[in-house]
């Protein structure tokens, strides 16, 4: 069974702002993902 790969995904958490992810790294970590959205969910303070 093949798998397609999606060199790019586009999410649109925030009405007018969009994060792009883009996999073309060679060689990265495979929990770089969790990291990514973990920042994204986490709120925002400012000091």
């Amino acid at each position: 069974m093949s798998t397609t790969c999606r060199p790019q995904l586009t999410f649109e958490f925030h009405p007018t702002m969009k994060t792009v992810a883009r996999f073309d790294q060679a060689h990265a970590s495979t929990d770089g993902g969790a990291v990514l959205l973990t920042a994204l969910v986490r709120p925002r303070t400012h000091t």
